[in-house]
């Protein structure tokens, strides 16, 4: 069974080509090396995480339904983004790569299509913490077109398939911004929100890829060594990653929530939409008399 699923799962992986993985990618950090830097990194990702979780506030508000199952633009950025997905999917499987799937840009991919969607509409703090959450990831796909990693992709169509997932990485958001809220933008606020994404995306990189990785042998969002296109490459780069990471967070995180909406600006608006109150600037309950007014 375990030789089964390495075969669909990495068997079409080719050592061949710079940066794609295989032993000679493994032995670039030497065993010891990567324990000690996977302990620093995930000391660091933690109490990152810690201190995000204390100090955030909590959102509280939810979008306006009717308008969102009824935005033509909402169903046609969801089906783009569904079938981008599934050809990327469909990449993986023939060249029997399946493994890649799990990198930080296909992830977002789902993201997108769960936020696009109506699914699970009654959980809609989860899925605005999600959201905004999602705001400091988008440096991945930024970096994924600054510097592209297309040498591994050789079937038809699959190169012009990586620039449109990318695009549509960094577009959606554009859309999503206008339904869901974004944190505060004091600076402690936007600290809290990026400390603990960057101890999120950390940990997902160490605990879950990094342990993949190794056992495939494929280069899983360049945790084995470093990337063709990485200007950081050498024995520490994945040291350097730690601060540039934190650098890229922050910055992809402040400069979408600058162009989105808080809880205390939605929360009036949905107010108004939907015929209830807005107490404490933040929570919307109805009012007896049907009338939307605020509570002081």
């Amino acid at each position: 069974m375990s030789n089964l699923l390495l075969d669909i799962f990495a068997s079409g992986i080719d050592f061949n080509l710079p940066g794609n993985g295989g032993p000679e990618c493994l032995s670039h950090t030497s065993y010891g090396g990567r324990a000690i830097e996977s302990t620093i990194s995930l000391i660091t990702f933690a109490t990152a995480i810690t201190a995000g979780l204390k100090g955030h506030v909590k959102p509280s508000i939810t979008y306006s339904a009717e308008r969102w199952k009824s935005s033509i633009v909402r169903i046609c950025l969801l089906y783009s983004m569904l079938l981008t997905w599934v050809a990327e999917i469909g990449y993986k499987l023939v060249t029997r790569q399946f493994i890649f799937v799990v990198n930080p840009c296909h992830v977002l991919c789902m993201i997108h299509i769960y936020l696009l969607s109506n699914f699970h509409s009654q959980f809609i703090i989860f899925k605005t913490y999600l959201f905004r959450i999602h705001l400091f990831f988008l440096h991945g796909p930024l970096m994924a077109v600054i510097f592209p990693v297309t040498n591994t992709l050789f079937l038809a169509g699959e190169v012009a398939t990586y620039w449109v997932e990318h695009v549509l990485l960094l577009t959606i958001p554009i859309f999503l911004l206008k339904h869901y809220s974004v944190p505060g933008k004091g600076l402690g606020e936007l600290m809290n929100w990026s400390l603990m994404s960057y101890g999120i995306w950390g940990i997902y990189n160490f605990i879950f890829l990094q342990p993949l990785a190794m056992v495939t042998l494929g280069n899983l969002n360049s945790v084995l060594c470093p990337a063709i296109t990485d200007p950081f490459r050498g024995p520490h780069y994945r040291v350097y990653a730690l601060g540039h990471q934190l650098v890229a967070t922050i910055v992809s995180g402040v400069f979408w929530c600058l162009f989105g909406k808080c809880d205390t600006i939605s929360a009036k608006e949905d107010c108004n939409l939907n015929n209830i109150d807005d107490r404490n600037g933040n929570a919307c309950e109805p009012h007896k008399n049907g009338n939307a007014t605020k509570t002081k």
